[in-house]
């Protein structure tokens, strides 16, 4: 339903039900408050969107930040540095964030970084960590 058939519906039903005289000053005042409120109403579903993105997001923090370490102890070792330069190299890798799941969440990645340097992984997607 859109806004110009609500509002003939309300001024149809303040008619009918006589609450307030059908003037134009009634009038104006009924359309111009129903149309402040349509642009509110009409992001509500975007905002739940958002709310239930910003929820599995925490989700998958608490989940992570909560999980055992792999480790106990921290001992300092060396690193190995390979010929190329690089401490940590992956070629054709599969990962999956899910342990459950079958299909990998990434696919053949080729990635390698050296000593020292910062690496920051981004995205969006539905099932982008």
């Amino acid at each position: 339903m859109n806004t110009s058939d609500f509002d003939t519906v309300v001024l149809v039903a303040c008619n009918l039900f006589s609450t307030a005289p059908l003037n134009a000053a009634t009038t104006f005042t009924v359309l111009a408050t129903l149309r402040s409120v349509a642009e509110p109403v009409r992001l509500v579903p975007e905002a739940v969107s958002v709310i239930i993105q910003v929820k599995v997001s925490f989700d998958r923090l608490n989940s992570f930040l909560l999980d055992d370490e792999i480790k106990t102890g921290y001992q300092k070792k060396s690193i190995y540095v390979s010929k190329s330069g690089k401490c940590i190299e992956i070629e054709e890798g599969d990962f999956s964030w899910d342990d459950e799941s079958m299909e990998p969440t990434l696919r053949q990645i080729n990635f390698g970084t050296k000593h020292g340097e910062k690496v920051v992984v981004c995205g969006q997607g539905y099932r982008w960590f």
